[in-house]
């Protein structure tokens, strides 16, 4: 959906996950690409995610968990806007 919304395409496949990681090895690459490869942990770690007592301690309050679809109109201009700003951004090590 972020690739869609970002750049109004859609993703041609996936990189094997070993491949990414040997690439990411090289600092070079992290710095160019502006991500570290501990990232990569986040698409292959196994978990959910469960919003019962969050929505049961805001009920009748008006706030809602939103569904990432919902919101993403509203990250994408927000990334737009400060994907520049070095202050928004982890070191690259």
């Amino acid at each position: 959906m972020m690739l869609e919304r970002l750049l109004n395409r859609k993703p041609l496949g996936t990189i094997p996950l070993l491949f990414a990681k040997v690439f990411l090895s090289f600092s070079i690459i992290r710095k160019w690409l502006k991500v570290e490869k501990e990232a990569l942990d986040y698409f292959t770690f196994k978990s959910e995610f469960d919003a019962t007592h969050s929505k049961l301690d805001l009920e009748g309050s008006g706030i809602a968990c939103p569904d990432f679809k919902n919101v993403i109109d509203a990250i994408v201009p927000y990334y737009e806007q400060h994907k520049h700003d070095e202050q928004k951004h982890i070191e690259i090590r």
